[in-house]
């Protein structure tokens, strides 16, 4: 988290970029726009043996490939600008190959999605796996290499003191959210094996940060009442995805576990994509919506640091597009509200020790112009100010105290 404070106060200065991370903006734009993404479901997958999922190129050759959970879900980031054919199979013999009477399925004609691409929305193409006659591709090996398949964890079972949730990984997906994917940076996790009878709290953290910020919070949870969640996810990436991919998430998990009641936690920019999948799920989803949110310290307003990166970069990191004050997306974030049954506080900081690149007030990273957008203010049902900064309101008994009574009560 310091590191990311860090980085917005030389942003704001303009003395952050050496030719070495102009160069490596440059790569990970470059490589976005190239890339697109490909999510598959497997319908009912058979537990009794491995599942393969297959992305071919035109050409028949392999691009990726990769094993499913109980989830059933693969996904793929795929070069733009050809069509994909998928094929799935249930490899009863184990031996990685399809073989003759191996139930599988084939769908020809994908299109990825484009990853640069905000306005074009990420769907998850289901395939149903069956006994197919003339035509079945038999003898298709799986590649020891996963090529182009994406780890994505549906439910994964983790520890946020895992080393895949460094903090220097956090960071690293905000300066290299493209290669970042391929690192195991996004997913919806649990602390540990889902029970139906305790309420799910959902943390998202937020630009350039991880898990772990969320460390003081998750181990203040009554356990006998919730289970902890989080998702993790590279934070340079435009937020239109981000916020869709949590939504898709959070919608697989729910429906793979029938969990009904969920509350979400964010800090941050976190707080934006939470509220972005929140409306999103409410459109698309027969499942109740969230019914409890708390932001901490989120800049509803924008930050004013994104605007000046994109005036002094042609390659900027691509969520201050997003997050730079008036862009197209926070204003389609505010045009409209929440459901009336998502139950909506708002935490934010203050820091007596004015920073020289804000505005008088502010909690060393946000202004809090941006903190108290009037329509943040008018939708929560509770604004409470927390004298920390940006970075130890995380940690403040102020805010475990409040958190506490506020998933305590109605």
């Amino acid at each position: 988290m310091k590191r990311t404070i860090q980085c917005l106060v030389a942003l704001s200065l303009f003395a952050a970029f050496s030719g070495c991370a102009v160069l490596g903006l440059k790569s990970q734009n470059q490589k976005i726009q190239a890339t697109g993404f490909v999510s598959l479901r497997i319908e009912k997958p058979p537990q009794s043996a491995p599942t393969y999922v297959l992305a071919l190129d035109n050409k028949g050759q392999i691009l990726g490939a990769q094993s499913v959970g109980t989830s059933g879900v693969a996904t793929f980031a795929i070069p733009i600008g050809q069509g994909v054919r998928v094929i799935a199979f249930s490899d009863i013999n184990r031996n990685r190959a399809l073989d003759v009477g191996e139930p599988c399925g084939v769908l020809d004609g994908i299109v990825p999605v484009p990853l640069g691409d905000p306005s074009q929305r990420s769907r998850v193409h289901d395939v149903r796996l069956g006994i197919r006659g003339g035509g079945t591709p038999v003898g298709l090996s799986v590649p020891d290499s996963a090529g182009a398949a994406v780890e994505v964890a549906l439910g994964e079972i983790a520890k946020i003191s895992d080393a895949r949730f460094n903090p220097d990984i956090g960071v690293e997906g905000l300066w290299k959210p493209g290669s970042s994917l391929f690192k195991g940076a996004l997913g919806l996790y649990f602390i540990e094996p889902y029970d139906a009878s305790r309420t799910p709290v959902l943390f998202v953290h937020g630009i350039g940060g991880s898990p772990r910020d969320f460390t003081k919070l998750i181990s203040s949870l009554d356990t006998s009442h919730y289970q902890a969640w989080f998702f993790t996810y590279p934070s340079g990436f435009r937020l239109e995805k981000v916020s869709t991919a949590l939504a898709t998430m959070l919608e697989l998990v729910r429906k793979q576990h029938g969990v009904r009641h969920v509350y979400l936690v964010a800090h941050s920019m976190g707080g934006v994509v939470a509220r972005s999948a929140i409306l999103r799920m409410a459109d698309s989803s027969v499942l109740p919506p969230v019914e409890k949110f708390i932001s901490i310290a989120t800049p509803w307003g924008g930050h004013a640091a994104a605007k000046s990166g994109l005036r002094a970069l042609k390659y900027p990191v691509p969520a201050w597009i997003d997050m730079a004050p008036g862009s197209a997306f926070l204003k389609s974030l505010w045009s409209r509200e929440l459901p009336k049954t998502t139950r909506y506080w708002l935490l934010f900081g203050y820091y007596t020790k004015q920073m020289p690149w804000l505005t008088l007030n502010n909690d060393t990273v946000i202004d809090m112009r941006s903190a108290l957008l009037p329509a943040a203010q008018d939708e929560a049902f509770r604004v409470f100010g927390i004298e920390k900064s940006h970075e130890q309101i995380l940690s403040s008994p102020e805010t475990i105290r409040k958190m506490k009574e506020f998933l305590a009560g109605p």
